[in-house]
């Protein structure tokens, strides 16, 4: 029991370690280097606000994204839309800029994309991660994940302890 308890604790810490450097990355993109849409390894998160795109993906989801050298009519694109960014399907092609649609929608979108608008095609969709990530900046969130870092790093001693009870 004891060494998988070692083996869990190991394996907890090399994911904590990794999620931590990637979000010291990103964090360092967006306020040293004003990165808008800060990425990791080529691979952009992306937090879904609306349902425009269900059944493909829902609000409080997270998509990742990666830049692309041609999008083609089905791609799944994030592209920026003045100070917004929206993620849309590719439902047609005019005069080199592209037509896009969500999939809830019923109607395309009104203004047509040029390719340098696009900042990414959807390649991965994380459910719900969205949601958890804005309950985490929150103050009750911060504390719930203070309390599971803890109980993480402690647990390990807990379980020894009782097995040395025994």
């Amino acid at each position: 029991m004891r060494r998988v308890v070692k083996i869990l604790q190991a394996a907890g810490y090399v994911v904590l370690g990794f999620l931590v450097v990637v979000n010291l990355w990103l964090m360092a993109q967006r306020f040293l280097f004003h990165e808008t849409m800060p990425s990791f390894l080529g691979y952009t998160p992306v937090y879904v606000l609306s349902g425009s795109m269900e059944p493909a993906f829902s609000a409080g989801d997270m998509i990742l994204i990666t830049e692309k050298p041609e999008y083609q009519v089905g791609d799944v694109v994030t592209y920026q839309m003045g100070s917004q960014t929206v993620t849309h399907r590719i439902i047609g092609e005019e005069d080199g800029q592209f037509l896009l649609q969500g999939d809830a929608n019923n109607t395309p979108d009104i203004d047509p994309v040029e390719k340098e608008q696009i900042l990414g095609k959807q390649v991965a969709v994380i459910p719900y991660l969205g949601w958890l990530i804005s309950f985490l900046r929150t103050p009750v969130g911060l504390v719930v994940l203070v309390f599971a870092g803890v109980v993480l790093v402690e647990l390990p001693y807990w379980i020894g302890d009782k097995e040395g009870d025994s």
